[in-house]
């Protein structure tokens, strides 16, 4: 192979991530995102490609709910680990518990009901016909994360810090 082709090859290489419009670094994540864009079954919130510096590491799905991973961690010799930030959406059923654990009543933030869980770091919003819980690893920012959230798969898309349409199906 001559050097002009092993060049191009090994250039061809390093930008295809670039190319392919890679933005969180990880191709399978990145693909996975694009098609949440057009996803209609329930409404998707996140908390975009990167977090508090942290970037979007895994999108686990199923039929009723999304999960966004943000960061990594190092399994303890006891077990396992929680990344730093998580959201997870719901789509709201009839039949879903309402956690014990949660903290006095709902409170109306951003237009959502919104409610801290008791071992604080956990909050829940629940908003149009989902329930969206958020994990993180600051408890004092359980809140701030809360402010970030914004519509992936919502036309017109609601930016952070925007009002969220008020719950519907999952009013408790």
């Amino acid at each position: 192979m001559s050097d002009l082709r092993r060049l191009t090859a090994v250039s061809l290489l390093l930008l295809a991530p670039f190319a392919l419009g890679a933005c969180t670094g990880n191709l399978r994540t990145d693909a996975r995102v694009n098609e949440l864009h057009t996803f209609d079954t329930f409404p998707i919130w996140w908390l975009g490609e990167e977090y508090q510096g942290e970037q979007l590491s895994d999108v686990i799905e199923n039929d009723t709910s999304v999960s966004f991973l943000y960061g990594s961690c190092q399994p303890s010799r006891d077990g396992g680990c929680a990344p730093p930030y998580q959201v997870v959406v719901e789509r709201c059923e009839p039949a879903m518990p309402t956690p014990v654990t949660l903290k006095g009543e709902p409170e109306v933030f951003r237009g959502a009901a919104y409610q801290e869980f008791v071992d604080s770091g956990h909050a829940r919003l629940l908003t149009d016909d989902v329930m969206i819980t958020l994990f993180i690893a600051a408890p004092s920012k359980v809140r701030d994360a809360a402010a970030e959230l914004r519509s992936l798969n919502l036309t017109p898309a609601i930016e952070h810090g925007a009002l969220m349409p008020p719950p519907r199906a999952c009013v408790r």
